[in-house]
């Protein structure tokens, strides 16, 4: 759990790069768009996922959980 976890911290950070602790869902958005081979509903499950309250932000714990999730199913 170890590695998983400094793995998952690492790509947090590589987002929140103004270490806020938080990342702007519109950023992520972009990037998704940009990076990753997901379709739109994907990348709006993600954002909601990630962003449950619509803060417009997503957390290293909501972000954590999404992989994770992700990786589970």
């Amino acid at each position: 759990m170890g590695d998983e976890r400094r793995l998952l911290e690492e790509a947090f950070y590589n987002f929140d790069t103004d270490h806020s602790g938080f990342i702007p869902v519109d950023e992520m958005r972009g990037l998704l768009r940009d990076g990753q081979p997901m379709s739109e509903a994907e990348i709006d499950e993600f954002i909601k996922t990630g962003d449950p309250s619509g803060s417009g932000y997503i957390d290293y714990k909501q972000f954590a959980a999404f992989l994770t999730s992700v990786d589970d199913q």
